[in-house]
């Protein structure tokens, strides 16, 4: 599934709640609070960023995420600092070579 998703794939979801299954530990309530791309010559890339709760940080990994329009899923994320103190943000970077026209 990962391979199929794209920024559009994301896009309609923004500030919603994800659900992140960590392979130890009890889920984890997320926000998708950015989408961000960058396209250069035959290059994709974007990157999605959530927001998770303080008390329950997950670890810089495979996570299976689950959301109820998008289904379920496994993205490999990592915490990311940031200048904000409401909460531990993680982040999730796509990179693929796309086709020339």
């Amino acid at each position: 599934m990962v391979k199929k998703l794209k920024k559009s794939s994301f896009e309609p979801h923004l500030n919603q709640k994800f659900e992140i299954y960590p392979q130890e530990g009890k889920k984890v309530k997320v926000e998708l609070v950015r989408i961000t791309e960058d396209k250069k010559g035959n290059v994709e890339s974007f990157s999605v960023l959530f927001r998770g709760p303080k008390d329950n940080p997950l670890a810089h990994d495979t996570h299976k995420v689950k959301h109820p329009k998008m289904g379920e899923f496994n993205l490999f994320l990592g915490p990311v600092v940031t200048e904000k103190t409401d909460g531990v943000y993680y982040q999730a970077v796509f990179t693929r070579l796309v086709e020339k026209k």
